[in-house]
């Protein structure tokens, strides 16, 4: 039975708005494309709301490893932590969208994970948005963009990824399949999106209202609220070099009154500048799939900080002075392999003061 949704026109004409089926799959598709937010990722997690990059339309899947026999996905997704996003759209009025599909989805899923190579995902996005555009309007200030394939290639050989199907109503049968699926696997999501459609033909009016499908009571208590690491938990999840490195590193930062703000596996080290913070630096502890680590911040300071490209220049020729600090996308790293030396320590330390001193001189944006 169709549904109505009301909306109030000029605060005095009550306008009703009956709810439309799509007419084809196609255009169904070009939505999901062109308004990857209809896919509402303030209900997948309220905490941290998911954020979308298309990585391609119809992707091809080998179904063997190096096979030129491909299975079409209707939609390739990443998330801001680089996690894979399968969407699979099909129309309420489509007979497939009860076990058929989801076999289907399965099917992508597993090969996906065994035969989609981590660098043709990576060489696609590159080719399809600038580094600038990537940086800028989809990574967080303080994520690292080799932070970020480091994610997804773990994600990938971890297996931890995320199926949406996607339909103008999910059925019942659809729905129960979802919640057991979700109950079972503990390192994939899978979830509905309901995208309704309602139209007020005389005030040519269209307005698309969307929810997600299968988050049961159990499945969100299960989940729980994201554990964020403390200095000690830190420090339990990094070796002999990562602790005399972090634990100078901390006493530092509480002497310089210098900001810490903590992740799942790692932290940056910040500044308050007019009661807004500018990330410097980011440590990773054994947590992260490829060990622990220091990378600079980069983002935040071009972002928010006045001339930030001329500020971040300075850093980075700086750090590239002491010895064992490496260039990396556009940034530096220190991979924590070795101690560093009383002079050394003076150096990076005199580096972070003073790129400080540069963020406070020329202000924010």
């Amino acid at each position: 039975m169709s549904s109505k949704i009301f909306m109030i026109k000029n605060k005095e004409k009550l306008v009703a708005m009956d709810e439309k089926k799509y007419v084809n799959e196609l255009d169904f598709q070009d939505l999901i494309e062109e308004y990857p937010d209809l896919m509402p990722g303030d209900q997948i997690n309220s905490e941290n709301p998911r954020k979308w990059l298309l990585v391609k339309r119809e992707l091809g899947i080998p179904f063997e490893e190096e096979g030129n026999k491909l299975l079409s996905l209707d939609h390739f997704f990443l998330d801001q932590d680089g996690i894979p996003t399968l969407v699979e759209v099909k129309r309420s009025c489509d007979t497939r969208l009860r076990r058929e599909v989801v076999a289907q989805m399965l099917d992508y899923a597993a090969n996906i994970v065994s035969y989609l190579p981590f660098e043709e995902i990576k060489n696609t996005l590159i080719s399809k948005y600038d580094d600038i555009t990537l940086i800028d309007d989809f990574l967080d200030e303080d994520m690292n963009e080799n932070v970020y394939w480091n994610n997804l290639e773990s994600n990938l050989k971890n297996g931890k990824i995320r199926l949406l199907f996607v339909a103008d109503e999910i059925p019942k049968e659809l729905q129960t399949i979802i919640e057991f699926l979700n109950n079972q696997m503990d390192k994939t999501e899978v979830l509905g999106v309901e995208i309704k459609q309602y139209l007020a033909e005389e005030e040519q009016t269209k307005t698309l209202v969307s929810r997600i499908i299968g988050q049961s009571a159990e499945i969100q208590s299960k989940g729980g609220k994201t554990q964020y690491l403390t200095k000690d938990t830190f420090l339990e999840n990094v070796d002999t070099y990562g602790k005399n490195f972090f634990i100078l590193l901390f006493k530092f930062a509480s002497e310089n009154d210098l900001i810490i703000n903590w992740g799942t596996k790692g932290f940056s080290l910040n500044v308050k500048i007019d009661n807004k913070n500018v990330s410097l630096l980011q440590g990773y502890s054994n947590l992260r799939a490829n060990g622990q680590i220091m990378y600079s911040t980069i983002n935040s300071i071009i972002k928010k900080v006045e001339n930030g490209d001329e500020v971040v220049d300075k850093f980075i020729s700086k750090a590239l002075t002491i010895d064992n600090f490496i260039k990396i996308n556009g940034g530096f790293m220190f991979d924590l392999k070795r101690n560093l030396q009383s002079d050394e320590w003076n150096k990076f330390k005199d580096l972070v003061l003073n790129t400080i001193g540069d963020i406070k001189k020329n202000g924010l944006v």
